[in-house]
């Protein structure tokens, strides 16, 4: 019996280790921030990193899991890939909320005008600006991801259906939604009327 319980001490240690290692770029952006995240919520995760020759294997992931889903609320999710451009679905009554640093919503109108456009009127679609956002976290119906951030995009995507995990990140997009700003049009003029609008209430 002892030994049995030696040696789930060192699996669950390493296990830790192993996560630890893993979420290392995002664990430095988390710290500090609320609420508090248990790394051991994330240790059966699904983790998906880039190779040589082979650098949209995390991109991939997200994608495949966008699009079982039937609702998606992301944090600063264009750092992962701008998942709910890419899907009719937006448009025809996939639930979908973001939150997106000003500037990153401005690139994706000029980088995707039109789709912008059919977006702005979906009712489906919900965006919101917040100006610190240190890392990218998205939530699907039966699961959540964090995306690791490399020097030539997504390093690694890491996703679990663990309650724990579900249950932070549910709490940090609440937690950041009442810091948002609401976006009424995604568009460039509805751009500036919103960040006019918050300096106005600064």
């Amino acid at each position: 019996p002892a030994g049995e319980v030696g040696a789930d001490a060192v699996a669950a240690f390493a296990t830790r280790v192993r996560t630890a290692l893993t979420l290392g770029p995002v664990l430095d952006r988390i710290q500090g921030t609320g609420p508090e995240f248990d790394l051991g919520s994330f240790a059966d995760a699904t983790v998906t990193t880039a190779e040589p020759g082979n650098s949209s294997r995390p991109v991939a992931r997200a994608l495949s899991l966008f699009r079982e889903t039937e609702t998606f609320r992301g944090v600063h999710t264009a750092s992962i890939a701008p998942m709910y451009l890419e899907d009719e679905r937006v448009l025809d009554g996939l639930t979908t909320e973001v939150i997106e640093p000003p500037e990153v919503a401005e690139e994706i109108m000029d980088e995707y005008p039109e789709r912008c456009v059919e977006v702005c009127v979906s009712e489906y679609f919900t965006h919101w600006l917040h100006d610190d956002l240190p890392f990218g976290l998205v939530i699907y119906d039966d699961r959540v991801g964090i995306g690791v951030d490399g020097e030539e995009g997504v390093k690694t995507f890491v996703d679990t259906d663990a309650p724990a995990a579900r249950e932070w990140a549910e709490a940090v997009f609440e937690s950041l939604r009442e810091e948002a700003v609401l976006l009424e049009g995604y568009t460039k003029q509805g751009l500036r009327e919103t960040m006019s609008s918050r300096s106005a209430d600064d």
